[in-house]
C-alpha cells in the first residue's frame, strides 16, 4: 500500500484499464427455444395423426356394425312385433375396437327398438319372446329397449339371458 505516496514509475495508476466489451461470437444454430417449439411441434402432430387413425378406424367399425344392426337376424320379426325401426347390436364386434382385454358390459346384444309416437309400444318382454324365438338362444346377455319416437327416454330397458329369461330392469 502507498499510503499517501505516489506509484513508482511505470506502475498503472488508478484501477486497471477494463476495456470494452468483446462481441460475442456468432451463433451457430438456431435458439433454443425455437428448438423446443419445433420439437413440440412435431410430438403433437405425430399424436394427431395417431388419435386421427384410431377415430376413423373406430368411425367404421361402429358403422360397418350399425349397417350390419339393420338388418341383423330377427329385425323383420321384431318390425312385425310393433316396431318401426330396430337396430341390433353385437357389441362383441365394437368392444374388440375399445376393450383391453376385459369385459366392461355383461350385454352382448343390444337390441333397441323406436316406435313412432301415438302407437302403442311393444313392451320388451314380448320383444325378448321375439327375437329368442326368430334367432334361437343369443350369444351372451340381451339388452333390449323400446323408446318412443321424439321422446329420448325409453319406455323399457331390460336385460334378458340369452334364451329370454328376465333377469334385471336397466332404468
Amino acid at each position: 500500500m502507498n499510503q499517501g505516496y505516489p506509484p513508482p514509475p511505470g506502475a498503472p495508476q488508478g484501477y486497471p484499464q477494463q476495456g470494452y466489451p468483446q462481441q460475442p461470437p456468432p451463433k451457430k444454430g438456431m435458439s433454443g427455444c425455437l428448438l423446443a417449439a419445433l420439437i413440440v411441434g412435431g410430438v403433437g402432430f405425430v399424436i394427431a395423426v395417431i388419435v386421427g387413425i384410431f377415430v376413423w378406424k373406430a368411425a367404421n367399425v361402429i358403422g360397418e356394425a350399425a349397417k350390419e344392426g339393420l338388418n341383423a337376424p330377427g329385425t323383420a320379426e321384431l318390425r312385425a312385433a310393433g316396431c318401426q325401426a330396430v337396430v341390433i347390436m353385437d357389441m362383441s364386434k365394437i368392444s374388440s375396437l375399445f376393450d383391453a382385454g376385459s369385459t366392461s358390459a355383461p350385454e352382448n346384444v343390444i337390441v333397441s327398438c323406436s316406435v313412432v309416437g301415438g302407437r302403442t309400444a311393444p313392451t320388451c318382454d314380448a320383444l325378448a319372446k321375439t327375437y329368442v324365438k326368430a334367432v334361437g338362444a343369443a350369444n351372451g346377455n340381451v339388452l333390449i329397449q323400446v323408446t318412443p319416437q321424439g321422446s329420448g327416454v325409453p319406455s323399457c330397458k331390460k336385460v334378458y339371458s340369452s334364451t329370454g329369461t328376465f333377469l334385471r330392469d336397466q332404468r
